[in-house]
């Protein structure tokens, strides 16, 4: 029985030991899913209660297994499961958490 995702993710986390994103980040994120009729419970145990946890890059492997440092990252958001803890992965910049435009922050120690 397929149940709303996104209907069961908590705002606040207390299974997870970590920071978290901003809870207006948090909050975008929900609206996000939820604008885009995410649904399903968790595969590994069919639980339906999710939680946000993090906006991470993961690093990318090179086609011959070696790890590429640097170069494009894909920015995912991560929710998991408050059951089993299993994670699931969703573009950033597809949700509009994160912006594709350039940063104009220079990096430290250079000024603008």
């Amino acid at each position: 029985m397929a149940t709303q995702l996104v209907t069961n993710l908590r705002k606040e986390v207390n299974v997870f030991n970590f920071t978290g994103v901003r809870p207006e980040t948090k909050q975008k994120a929900i609206e996000a899913l939820r604008a885009r009729n995410v649904r399903g419970a968790c595969s590994m145990c069919g639980s339906s209660n999710w939680a946000v946890l993090e906006i991470v890059s993961p690093l990318l492997q090179a086609e011959d297994g070696s790890t590429v440092f640097g170069g494009s990252t894909i920015p995912m958001l991560a929710i998991a499961c408050t059951a089993c803890s299993h994670i699931v992965h969703f573009s950033a910049v597809a949700l509009g958490l994160i912006s594709t435009t350039p940063s104009t922050v220079p990096p430290e120690g250079e000024s603008k």
